[in-house]
């Protein structure tokens, strides 16, 4: 059985999962619309358990860091690839594009290797060497694109004509398997007061939001975290203009205009969040300081220990915060 239908969030049509359909003729975004059975446990499996919650000190005052780090891959994006692949083989999918910094690239190549699926990731030709070290190890090819994460985005979407396009960004099933990662917290610790989260195009917000909107226990409130070299949501929730990106080294959000900003300002909304920003020199000191106490994390994973650091409207969030650890540091650590 299949985990639902896509629905287009803006005329609500309904379209078929398996189709190469990416987001409507109208122009709206997908969401998944489960079965009334719930969506099915996931068949590819690289043996994962639940990731452990870490007690530790930022700025002063207690947080609890959850340590996706320790994913398959070494990423959250391993929850949700792995939910996208289980359902691809399930409808039939073989050969799969995707487009990608390093992370999301290295867990969907990662699963399709489990499931037996061809998987081809378009890349800026600036990502990390580890990162595509990773990716090809499991047996992916590579399309190395000249200029801008964006760019990498705008040609995976001229081969998404000829091929499932089975994006992070953009297919909702991704989401759906962040979203176990509330599931996961919710017998740990609880609905937490707070979560502070590095956010790019959104997927882990957005899934976090979906699995705490659906388990109806309750809601943190989230404060997204973005490098002030590359800010879009920042801008959009303060309604200043867009400022041209710079490069950053959290390049695992360095995206200068994310499909879901809409779906991003509504999750904040609803839960009363915030937007802050972070210097490149703030980055690099919650980095260190971070790896001097033993915990070593890629410098996107980095940005919200930098928030609580250097963010008044973070270093007083009163109650239980979150931090989710985004990217192990291995894979940047030789570069």
């Amino acid at each position: 059985m299949s985990a639902g239908t896509f629905v287009c969030s803006r005329c609500r049509q309904s379209h078929d999962p398996a189709g190469f359909a990416y987001r409507c003729q109208c122009g709206g975004l997908f969401s998944l619309e489960p079965h009334q059975s719930g969506i099915p446990e996931p068949e590819v499996s690289l043996g994962e358990c639940p990731t452990p919650m870490l007690a530790w000190n930022i700025g002063g005052r207690p947080v609890q860091l959850k340590l996706e780090t320790m994913q398959p891959t070494g990423s959250f994006k391993d929850r949700g690839a792995r939910l996208l692949v289980s359902e691809l083989r399930r409808l039939g999918i073989r050969t799969v594009v995707e487009d990608s910094s390093g992370n999301a690239g290295a867990s969907l190549a990662a699963y399709c290797a489990a499931a037996g699926m061809g998987c081809r990731i378009f890349v800026p030709e600036s990502v990390s060497g580890a990162k595509l070290r990773q990716i090809t190890a499991y047996g992916a090819e590579i399309e190395k694109v000249p200029g801008t994460r964006d760019a990498a985005a705008a040609a995976v979407e001229r081969a998404a004509a000829a091929a499932y396009y089975a994006s992070h960004v953009y297919n909702p099933l991704f989401f759906a398997g962040v979203a176990s990662m509330a599931d996961e917290m919710l017998d740990q610790c609880g609905v937490p007061d707070h979560m502070v989260v590095p956010a790019g195009n959104g997927s882990l917000l957005l899934g976090l939001y979906l699995g705490f909107l659906r388990a109806g226990k309750g809601m943190p409130r989230f404060t997204a975290v973005q490098a002030a070299n590359c800010s879009p949501l920042y801008s959009a929730f303060q309604g200043m203009p867009l400022q041209l990106p710079k490069d950053t080294m959290a390049d695992g959000i360095a995206s200068a205009s994310p499909p879901r900003l809409p779906d991003i300002m509504e999750a904040l909304a609803a839960s009363g969040g915030d937007v802050v920003t972070v210097s490149e020199a703030e980055i690099e000191q919650a980095w260190r300081s971070l790896a001097e106490r033993g915990l070593l994390v890629e410098k996107t994973s980095a940005v919200a220990p930098a928030a609580l650091q250097f963010r008044e409207s973070c270093r007083t969030l009163s109650g239980a915060v979150v931090v989710p650890m985004t990217g192990h540091g291995l894979k940047t650590a030789a570069e």
